[in-house]
């Protein structure tokens, strides 16, 4: 069809059988603008097979149509140059092969996908397959979309990328899957700004490396969704690879049946906002993490989130900072964590100054021993604050309300609430050691207990120009060597 406005083609049956017949379409629409394709059948194969393609054809209605198209680099529907169109209950599936394409919008804007059936990668041996692809395109809303992306790796439910700006994509019930790594639900790529994810529910599965959301660009809202990842070890709920962000209000349950499940990951991103988001992670083996904000972050305000991390081994951490990172918040979130030992409420690791944590509830235990509340460690840490934090930590022996260690300067501890208790011994309020100059303890409660060698303020080896003042400790243990403060080796 081209250069005739108003076409209508309804009810009609479309047949192409020969495979060896490439970069073909059963529906071809140019210049057709205000064009209406209505309840249709196509049933298209070939390598760059096309069910229905738009170009240069405005205003288009698609609706109702049933799309199978096979082979590789497969295309359901292609809207190109193509504005103000909709696309609405269609059922599309594109099978046997790679780098197929439920539905392709390209330099298009205002265009409407609404209530589609989407299968991408049908029995597909084959990778890089995509429900729904953006490129270039803004201010295209997709919504209330079923979408199902299958193949070995490298699968897309949502794709947005080069140029995608204010695109709204919402409410949609997104799985992909796949039989290697790399399977995302939604991606958000390369200079696309200002989009809008809402309200999603999400699945992800394969081996490794799968992501619900992942946010490569500034500037991008991701609220109210509901993100289940899962695979064998290095699964992602949300990842944030930009700046000025905001990750709201959004359900989390990361697991994996190896470790490293991570709730939300943060990597070379400042000045984002992560809040009221309920994340649960969980591995059947170690290093898992609620939030995990790498090396180079700054500015991060992390808040009023509830987070509950678990293993079957040890290493698991509510709230993980490390390598370089300045001025985040870390306050009024509710965190849980367990496994076998070395579990930690918050953990601050490598040179940074100005993180604050303060409000709130942390809560760390493990069925071993050196479990952390919150423990601040790396050289050249300076000017941190944690203050008005309850944090309760548990297991069998030494484990740590919160810690100073290792050249960590100028810090302050203010109006915490810190209980440490255990079967065995050697439990601390407040540990600082090595090298750490200037530390301001005041106004906390603190209360230790276990069997023995209990301390509710540690100092040890060169810890200079400290003040400890008005804190209230209470330490107690079922046999004797426990201490309310301790000071040890070069202490001034």
């Amino acid at each position: 069809i081209s250069g005739v406005n108003g076409t209508v083609v309804k009810n009609c049956f479309f047949l192409k059988q020969n495979a060896s017949v490439s970069f073909s379409a059963a529906i071809h629409a140019t210049k057709a603008n205000n064009s209406r394709f209505l309840s249709n059948t196509i049933n298209s194969t070939g390598n760059f097979s096309n069910g229905i393609q738009l170009f240069t054809a405005n205003f288009t209605n698609i609706t109702l149509n049933t799309v199978n198209v096979t082979m590789n680099f497969s295309y359901g529907a292609v809207v190109l140059l193509s504005g103000g169109s909709n696309l609405t209950s269609n059922t599309i599936i594109t099978s046997y092969g790679g780098s197929g394409y439920g539905i392709n919008v390209t330099q298009s804007s205002f265009v409407i996908l609404d209530r589609n059936n989407v299968t991408a990668g049908l029995l597909s041996g084959g990778a890089t397959n995509y429900g729904i692809y953006l490129f270039g395109s803004s201010s295209n809303t997709v919504t209330a979309n079923t979408i199902l992306t299958n193949g070995t790796d490298i699968n897309y439910g949502v794709f947005i990328s080069t140029n995608s700006n204010r695109n709204k994509i919402s409410d949609n019930t997104i799985r992909t899957t796949g039989s290697a790594s790399g399977n995302n639900g939604i991606q958000i790529t390369t200079t696309s700004y200002y989009n809008n994810v809402t309200g999603n529910v999400i699945s992800t599965n394969g081996t490794s490396s799968n992501f619900g959301i992942q946010i490569g660009v500034d500037n991008n809202t991701v609220a109210n969704n509901t993100i289940a990842t899962n695979g064998t070890g290095s699964i992602y709920g949300i990842r944030v690879v930009s700046n000025n962000n905001t990750v709201i209000n959004n359900r989390i349950i990361t697991e994996g049946t190896l470790g490293d499940s991570i709730g939300i990951d943060m990597a070379v991103a400042d000045n984002n906002t992560v809040a009221w988001n309920d994340i649960r992670t969980k591995g059947a083996t170690s290093d898992n993490y609620g939030i995990d904000i790498q090396s180079g972050n700054d500015g991060n305000n992390v808040t009023y989130n509830i987070i509950r991390t678990s293993g079957s081994a040890a290493n698991n951490y509510g709230v993980r900072i490390t390598g370089g990172n300045n001025y985040n918040h870390v306050s009024y979130n509710n965190i849980s964590t367990g496994g076998t030992s070395t579990n930690h409420g918050v953990f601050i690791d490598g040179a940074g100054v100005g993180n604050r944590v303060f409000n709130n509830n942390i809560s760390t235990s493990g069925s071993g021993a050196t479990n952390y509340g919150i423990r601040i460690t790396g050289s050249t840490v300076d000017l941190y604050e944690i203050v008005g934090t309850r944090i309760t930590t548990n297991g069998t022996a030494s484990n740590y309300g919160s810690t100073f260690d290792t050249s960590a300067n100028n810090n302050s501890l203010i109006n915490n609430t810190i209980t440490t208790a255990s079967i065995g011994g050697n439990n601390y309020g407040i540990y600082v050691q090595s090298t750490v100059l200037g530390t301001i303890i005041t106004g906390n409660n603190i209360t230790t207990n276990g069997t023995s060698s209990n301390y509710g303020i540690y100092l040890f080896s060169t810890v200079s120009n400290n003040t400890v003042n008005n804190n209230t400790i209470t330490t107690g243990g079922s046999a004797g060597s426990n201490y309310g403060i301790y000071l040890l080796t070069t202490v001034s």
